[in-house]
């Protein structure tokens, strides 16, 4: 049973008496208005009875009733129609609520008369209406930091609030967007955010563009506080970081005299060089910066690359502390240059007694153009020197056959003239060759080794290019 302002029975009980009348007890109870502003109620309550017939009645009574005064004596008391005890209207007595504005309570009377051994207690318990205590969200959306977000809201307790504010919570501790008042009979409320307010709110958003925020409104009746809160997602808009300049080019001298232009590159020889600058948004961090070509990066606004074997684009990226990127791409006009190589250097003499020199070579040049007018050229010669010697010798100059991007030395008799022979049988040889084209100089050594007799004879053995073949007993000896 909820109270009213009218009086409502909240239980009764029929007595029989000895003589056989009926007497009934009614408990009754009604309330006032209740106080917002100490979160009570008022209220009055009752103990009355009806007789059914005749008289009854005995001496030696007490008649207790819940807020209001107990009756008793010991003289003779006669039950009838009447009101036994009732709250006196100046004294007044309260109901006071839970802090949510809920409240209940039980009511009880005590019947006693000695004569009649009437000894009872009728009670039960009521409900009061609940009192407007804290203001309530109705409904909050998501915002962006370019906007002044809304709130919706009722305050059931109106002007008895003390005080009734909303603000903005990171985290829920703190009113990082600070307190304002809100109109204490209104149903809406927009925040008109300062350009320090929206900072806090940009500043503490990161690893993406979104967050959970919350908003509060405090009520505060009284000396008790209230909160109710609501949460959104907010969004920081138009905030990707952007690259501002970026440039790449080719450092390396020999490159760029060959080629003219320091926005060519030769494969595995130029030495790229990258540069950019940028632009955060919106009170982001730098995550990280990245610069690539090909297989090559580095983390920085600059970089230089010594190590150029692949890639044709120069890429340019930032990443923010919200994770959004950006990136810039420049094409390199790349020129495929195949690396001066010698694959096969060979060395041998013809003949294990000879003192000539027979060259085989192989190797991989690159037979193309570096601009119109410079075509790359291949030089080659060679050098040698006793192995015990430190100093070389000008050997001559090699013509190799070209093609398809290689080049052959086939069968190359080594000698300095027709006649004199350079290779003495009984010494070994360091050959040396000097390999070149307009990028790469090489010179690679091999050793022609000491040759060898092809028949040798020694006491009681015999040999055929170093092998034994038989041995002999020597009859005589002159």
């Amino acid at each position: 049973m909820t109270l009213n302002n009218e009086w409502q029975i909240v239980t009764k009980w029929a007595w029989t008496v000895v003589s056989g009348q009926i007497v009934t007890f009614y408990l009754e109870a009604k309330i006032d208005n209740y106080d917002i502003l100490n979160n009570r109620t008022r209220i009055y309550t009752r103990l009355r009875t009806t007789l059914s017939a005749g008289t009854a009645g005995g001496s030696g009574y007490q008649f207790t009733c819940s807020y209001a005064p107990t009756v008793e004596g010991s003289d003779v008391w006669y039950f009838g129609n009447e009101v036994i005890t009732e709250t006196k209207s100046d004294q007044p007595q309260y109901v006071y609520h839970n802090d949510d504005g809920s409240a209940s309570v039980t009511l009880s009377s005590y019947l006693y008369n000695g004569y009649l051994k009437l000894s009872t207690t009728i009670s039960d318990t009521v409900t009061l209406p609940r009192i407007p205590r804290r203001a309530k969200f109705t409904a909050a959306g998501g915002f962006n930091d370019e906007a002044n977000p809304s709130i919706y809201y009722e305050n059931p307790a109106g002007d008895s609030v003390k005080s009734l504010m909303a603000c903005i919570s990171l985290t829920g501790a703190n009113d990082d967007v600070a307190y304002r008042n809100i109109n204490k009979t209104g149903t809406s409320y927009t925040f008109n955010l300062t350009d320090a307010e929206r900072k806090v709110l940009r500043e503490n958003t990161k690893g993406s563009t979104t967050r959970k925020v919350t908003f509060f409104i405090r009520t505060i009746i009284g000396t008790s506080t209230y909160y109710d809160t609501k949460d959104v997602e907010f969004n920081v808009v138009n905030c990707s970081p952007t690259i501002d300049t970026y440039t790449c080019q080719d450092t390396n001298e020999k490159c760029t005299a060959l080629t003219g232009n320091n926005q060519k590159y030769i494969r595995y020889i130029s030495t790229p060089k990258m540069d950019m600058t940028y632009t955060l948004k919106k009170e982001a961090k730098i995550k990280s910066t990245k610069l690539t070509i090909g297989s090559n990066s580095v983390n920085d606004t600059t970089g230089t690359f010594t190590n150029f074997v692949d890639g044709s684009k120069a890429v340019f990226e930032v990443t923010d502390d919200r994770n959004l990127p950006a990136s810039k791409e420049i094409a390199l006009d790349v020129i495929e240059y195949l690396k001066l190589e010698v694959t096969n250097f060979q060395i041998e003499r013809p003949e294990e007694t000879s003192s000539e020199a027979i060259l085989d070579v192989e190797g991989i040049f690159w037979q193309g153009n570096f601009s119109t007018d410079k075509a790359n050229s291949l030089t080659v010669s060679w050098d040698y020197r006793e192995s015990n010697s430190d100093t070389w010798i000008t050997g001559g100059t090699i013509t190799p056959t070209i093609q398809n991007n290689k080049f052959y030395i086939t069968d190359l008799t080594l000698s300095k003239d027709s006649v004199t022979q350079l290779f003495d049988s009984e010494k070994e040889f360091k050959i040396r060759l000097n390999v070149s084209d307009l990028l790469i100089d090489l010179k690679p050594i091999e050793t022609l080794n000491v040759g060898q007799d092809i028949i040798g004879v020694e006491k009681g053995k015999v040999y055929y290019k170093g092998i034994e073949l038989l041995e002999y007993e020597i009859i005589e000896e002159w």
